[in-house]
């Protein structure tokens, strides 16, 4: 109740509320503090967002008085931007950037993908239409042109997978336009160099002494079956990567010469790639994510669990954020920390 009355409330006056709302009731004291953040966070300089979005996202984070306010503000940002149609061309342009580059990560670095994929692909689609409708329909050729050949690919791997002994399932995946258009930009490749275009997920349901040997065992039977490209392999099965991830990549040569990558985990290791300490984004090694690590883990708790009490949400752990960094922000100095 309490999430939901500061949510229809936050754009009236801070004053107002505790006045006509709050009063004497204490109940409802949490709605003002929320409201309080959320004003604090629309007043951040924006404007000085695309040379500090790191910055920007840590002292949002740091000044969010209850994480709830954090939820509330990519619930009023996701809404603005499926509507933002309404809008004229330069301001779909200018919320579309500060989406693409403060709100969007934010949602990665809490870990709503499903959000944060949203927000980039909407993003994308008003910064550089022309981009975007390109590349969306290359995908779109690409998801018929390969329907066979995935189902060709898959074919003998579930034969051999099963003929191992291993209990399994397999899912694929395409990357989104946002993710495609990222890849091209950062690594200076061509739509058709995009490798990883397709994805190949082996998940096995593994006892725990038995994980390592049994994802090696899949990893066999598929390079048997396929020649794999050394340069491509990751091993982070016997190493996992510093913040827990655990899975074999490797990337193969398969029917009609074509490469492929293929993911092999255990039903462990595929829920902690996804919910727990190896989130996505720490999982990319972007920097600043092990600061608000556990407060962020409070915040995956209570979505995981929306029946808990507004007692439980409001007392989610903010111990993680840096207490001694001070933001400073000026008419000529660009945001320091």
């Amino acid at each position: 109740m309490t999430s939901v009355l500061a949510a229809l409330l936050h754009d009236v006056d801070l004053e107002t509320i505790k006045k006509e709302f709050i009063g004497t009731n204490n109940k409802l004291t949490d709605v003002g503090t929320i409201v309080q953040s959320l004003n604090q966070i629309g007043s951040l300089p924006i404007e000085r967002l695309p040379d500090n979005a790191e910055n920007f996202i840590s002292l949002l984070l740091s000044i969010s008085g209850d994480v709830r306010a954090v939820l509330i503000k990519l619930a009023d940002r996701l809404h603005r931007m499926r509507t933002i149609s309404l809008l004229s061309p330069d301001n779909q342009a200018a919320i579309a950037l500060e989406t693409s580059n403060l709100y969007a990560p934010l949602a990665h670095r809490l870990g709503l993908y499903k959000i944060n994929s949203e927000l980039d692909e909407l993003s994308l689609h008003y910064t550089d239409p022309d981009s975007y409708g390109l590349l969306s329909a290359k995908i779109q050729q690409s998801l018929v042109d390969n329907k066979d050949f995935i189902s060709g690919f898959l074919e003998p791997v579930k034969a051999e997978l099963t003929r191992l002994g291993l209990d399994y399932t397999i899912k694929n995946r395409i990357k989104s336009v946002s993710s495609v258009y990222n890849k091209i930009r950062k690594q200076q490749v061509t739509f058709e160099e995009v490798f990883d275009l397709f994805a190949i997920r082996i998940i096995i349901n593994s006892k725990p002494e038995n994980e390592i040997a049994d994802c090696w065992k899949a990893y066999s039977g598929v390079t048997n079956l396929y020649a794999p490209e050394p340069k491509r392999m990751r091993d982070w099965i016997s190493r996992p990567r510093p913040n827990g991830y655990e899975s074999l990549h490797v990337t193969v040569l398969g029917p009609s010469k074509r490469w492929i990558e293929v993911q092999i985990r255990t039903t462990r290791m595929d829920e902690e790639a996804e919910m727990g300490n190896a989130s996505h984004w720490r999982y990319k090694g972007q920097a600043g994510a092990v600061e608000t690590d556990e407060w962020l883990n409070s915040i995956r708790r209570i979505l995981e669990h929306p029946g808990e009490v507004e007692d439980a949400i409001s007392t989610g752990s903010k111990s993680g954020v840096s207490e001694n960094t001070i933001y400073a922000f000026t008419l000529k100095v660009t945001l320091k920390n």
